[in-house]
Protein backbone atom coordinates (compact mmCIF):
# COMPACT_ATOMS: atom_id res chain seq x y z
CA UNK A 1 0.00 0.00 0.00
CA UNK A 2 1.33 3.40 -0.97
CA UNK A 3 1.57 6.19 1.57
CA UNK A 4 1.37 9.96 1.49
CA UNK A 5 4.87 10.77 2.76
CA UNK A 6 5.21 13.66 0.29
CA UNK A 7 3.19 15.65 2.84
CA UNK A 8 6.23 15.65 5.17
CA UNK A 9 9.10 16.19 2.71
CA UNK A 10 10.44 19.74 2.72
CA UNK A 11 12.02 21.23 -0.39
CA UNK A 12 13.30 24.30 1.47
CA UNK A 13 17.12 24.16 1.62
CA UNK A 14 17.36 25.71 5.09
CA UNK A 15 14.83 23.26 6.53
CA UNK A 16 16.59 20.32 4.81
CA UNK A 17 19.91 21.58 6.24
CA UNK A 18 18.63 21.42 9.83
CA UNK A 19 17.21 17.91 9.47
CA UNK A 20 13.98 18.28 7.50
CA UNK A 21 11.64 19.68 10.16
CA UNK A 22 11.33 23.09 11.81
CA UNK A 23 8.87 24.05 14.48
CA UNK A 24 10.68 26.85 16.32
CA UNK A 25 13.23 28.72 14.12
CA UNK A 26 11.68 32.16 13.63
CA UNK A 27 14.67 34.11 12.29
CA UNK A 28 14.33 34.80 8.54
CA UNK A 29 11.76 32.03 8.17
CA UNK A 30 9.10 32.05 5.47
CA UNK A 31 8.43 28.32 5.14
CA UNK A 32 5.11 28.12 7.02
CA UNK A 33 4.40 24.56 5.77
CA UNK A 34 6.59 23.47 8.73
CA UNK A 35 4.69 25.40 11.40
CA UNK A 36 1.85 27.83 10.59
CA UNK A 37 2.70 29.93 13.68
CA UNK A 38 5.81 31.09 11.76
CA UNK A 39 3.51 33.39 9.75
CA UNK A 40 3.41 35.82 12.70
CA UNK A 41 7.19 36.22 12.44
CA UNK A 42 7.33 36.79 8.68
CA UNK A 43 6.75 40.04 6.82
CA UNK A 44 5.65 40.26 3.19
CA UNK A 45 7.55 37.42 1.58
CA UNK A 46 7.58 35.26 -1.54
CA UNK A 47 9.53 32.01 -1.39
CA UNK A 48 10.38 29.70 -4.30
CA UNK A 49 11.82 26.30 -3.37
CA UNK A 50 13.05 23.40 -5.50
CA UNK A 51 14.37 20.00 -4.48
CA UNK A 52 15.85 17.35 -6.76
CA UNK A 53 15.05 14.57 -4.30
CA UNK A 54 16.05 11.11 -5.61
CA UNK A 55 16.62 10.18 -9.28
CA UNK A 56 13.74 11.79 -11.24
CA UNK A 57 11.76 12.81 -8.15
CA UNK A 58 11.44 16.60 -7.86
CA UNK A 59 9.54 18.88 -5.54
CA UNK A 60 8.72 22.56 -5.99
CA UNK A 61 6.88 25.02 -3.79
CA UNK A 62 5.80 28.63 -4.05
CA UNK A 63 4.77 30.40 -0.84
CA UNK A 64 3.47 33.90 -0.24
CA UNK A 65 3.05 35.40 3.21
CA UNK A 66 1.95 38.86 4.28
CA UNK A 67 0.32 40.77 7.08
CA UNK A 68 -2.60 43.13 6.53
CA UNK A 69 -4.02 45.44 9.18
CA UNK A 70 -7.57 44.00 9.29
CA UNK A 71 -6.72 40.37 8.44
CA UNK A 72 -3.43 39.85 10.27
CA UNK A 73 -0.72 37.39 9.25
CA UNK A 74 -1.67 34.97 6.48
CA UNK A 75 -0.05 32.79 3.85
CA UNK A 76 -0.82 30.93 0.65
CA UNK A 77 1.29 28.11 -0.76
CA UNK A 78 1.37 25.50 -3.49
CA UNK A 79 3.62 22.44 -3.44
CA UNK A 80 4.09 20.11 -6.42
CA UNK A 81 5.79 16.72 -6.15
CA UNK A 82 6.71 14.85 -9.37
CA UNK A 83 7.92 11.24 -9.41
CA UNK A 84 9.22 11.33 -13.00
CA UNK A 85 8.08 9.25 -15.94
CA UNK A 86 7.43 5.48 -15.82
CA UNK A 87 6.83 2.97 -18.60
CA UNK A 88 3.99 0.52 -18.05
CA UNK A 89 3.89 -3.08 -19.32
CA UNK A 90 1.41 -5.92 -19.01
CA UNK A 91 2.30 -9.46 -17.81
CA UNK A 92 3.38 -10.45 -21.34
CA UNK A 93 5.75 -7.49 -21.70
CA UNK A 94 3.56 -5.46 -24.04
CA UNK A 95 3.92 -1.72 -23.61
CA UNK A 96 0.91 0.04 -22.13
CA UNK A 97 2.44 3.48 -22.52
CA UNK A 98 3.89 5.72 -19.86
CA UNK A 99 2.53 7.54 -16.84
CA UNK A 100 3.68 10.39 -14.60
CA UNK A 101 2.85 10.02 -10.90
CA UNK A 102 2.39 13.41 -9.25
CA UNK A 103 1.14 14.95 -6.04
CA UNK A 104 0.27 18.48 -4.95
CA UNK A 105 -0.83 20.51 -1.94
CA UNK A 106 -2.65 23.84 -1.84
CA UNK A 107 -2.38 25.54 1.55
CA UNK A 108 -3.99 28.56 3.22
CA UNK A 109 -2.47 29.64 6.52
CA UNK A 110 -3.40 32.11 9.25
CA UNK A 111 -1.53 33.11 12.38
CA UNK A 112 -2.22 35.31 15.41
CA UNK A 113 0.39 36.76 17.73
CA UNK A 114 -0.17 37.51 21.42
CA UNK A 115 2.90 39.18 22.99
CA UNK A 116 5.24 36.17 23.38
CA UNK A 117 3.04 33.44 21.86
CA UNK A 118 2.04 32.88 18.23
CA UNK A 119 -0.65 30.42 17.18
CA UNK A 120 -1.33 29.39 13.60
CA UNK A 121 -3.19 26.98 11.40
CA UNK A 122 -2.81 25.70 7.84
CA UNK A 123 -5.80 24.42 5.91
CA UNK A 124 -4.58 22.12 3.11
CA UNK A 125 -6.09 20.31 0.17
CA UNK A 126 -3.95 17.58 -1.38
CA UNK A 127 -4.12 15.21 -4.32
CA UNK A 128 -1.93 12.17 -4.97
CA UNK A 129 -2.13 10.49 -8.39
CA UNK A 130 -0.15 7.24 -8.65
CA UNK A 131 -0.79 5.26 -11.84
CA UNK A 132 -4.50 4.35 -11.59
CA UNK A 133 -4.92 5.31 -7.93
CA UNK A 134 -5.85 8.84 -6.96
CA UNK A 135 -6.30 10.12 -3.41
CA UNK A 136 -7.52 13.53 -2.32
CA UNK A 137 -7.95 14.87 1.15
CA UNK A 138 -8.27 17.84 3.46
CA UNK A 139 -5.85 18.25 6.34
CA UNK A 140 -5.00 20.91 8.90
CA UNK A 141 -1.87 21.79 10.82
CA UNK A 142 -1.99 23.53 14.20
CA UNK A 143 1.14 25.23 15.48
CA UNK A 144 2.37 27.33 18.38
CA UNK A 145 5.61 29.23 19.08
CA UNK A 146 6.66 30.73 22.41
CA UNK A 147 9.46 33.33 22.42
CA UNK A 148 10.24 34.39 26.02
CA UNK A 149 12.94 36.92 25.05
CA UNK A 150 13.77 38.01 21.49
CA UNK A 151 17.24 39.30 22.52
CA UNK A 152 18.26 35.86 23.87
CA UNK A 153 17.17 34.25 20.57
CA UNK A 154 15.47 31.34 22.30
CA UNK A 155 12.13 29.91 21.17
CA UNK A 156 9.96 26.86 21.77
CA UNK A 157 7.55 25.48 19.22
CA UNK A 158 5.13 22.67 18.63
CA UNK A 159 2.98 21.59 15.72
CA UNK A 160 0.31 18.98 15.06
CA UNK A 161 0.61 18.11 11.36
CA UNK A 162 -1.63 16.37 8.87
CA UNK A 163 -4.79 15.94 10.90
CA UNK A 164 -7.56 15.28 8.40
CA UNK A 165 -9.54 13.02 6.13
CA UNK A 166 -9.31 11.28 2.76
CA UNK A 167 -12.16 12.38 0.50
CA UNK A 168 -12.47 9.23 -1.64
CA UNK A 169 -13.84 6.02 -0.17
CA UNK A 170 -10.59 4.04 -0.29
CA UNK A 171 -8.90 3.62 3.11
CA UNK A 172 -5.59 5.45 3.29
CA UNK A 173 -3.37 6.55 6.14
CA UNK A 174 -2.36 10.19 6.41
CA UNK A 175 1.08 10.52 8.08
CA UNK A 176 -0.07 12.29 11.27
CA UNK A 177 2.74 13.91 13.31
CA UNK A 178 3.22 15.81 16.56
CA UNK A 179 6.50 17.73 16.67
CA UNK A 180 8.08 19.66 19.53
CA UNK A 181 11.29 21.65 19.24
CA UNK A 182 13.36 24.54 20.49
CA UNK A 183 15.85 26.94 18.96
CA UNK A 184 18.70 28.57 20.85
CA UNK A 185 21.52 30.70 19.49
CA UNK A 186 24.49 31.03 21.86
CA UNK A 187 26.27 34.39 22.11
CA UNK A 188 28.90 35.12 19.42
CA UNK A 189 27.55 32.48 16.99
Amino acid sequence: SENLEFLNISENSKIRGIGGDNVSLIKNQSYFFSNPALLSHSNKNISFNYLNYILDINSTSILYSDSVKYIGSFGFGVKYFSHGKFDSYDALGNSLGSFNPKEFIISLGKSIKFKKISIGTNFKFFNSKMYENSHSGIIIDLGIIYVPNYQKQFSLGSVIKNFGIILNTEKKEIPFMILIGSTFKPDYM
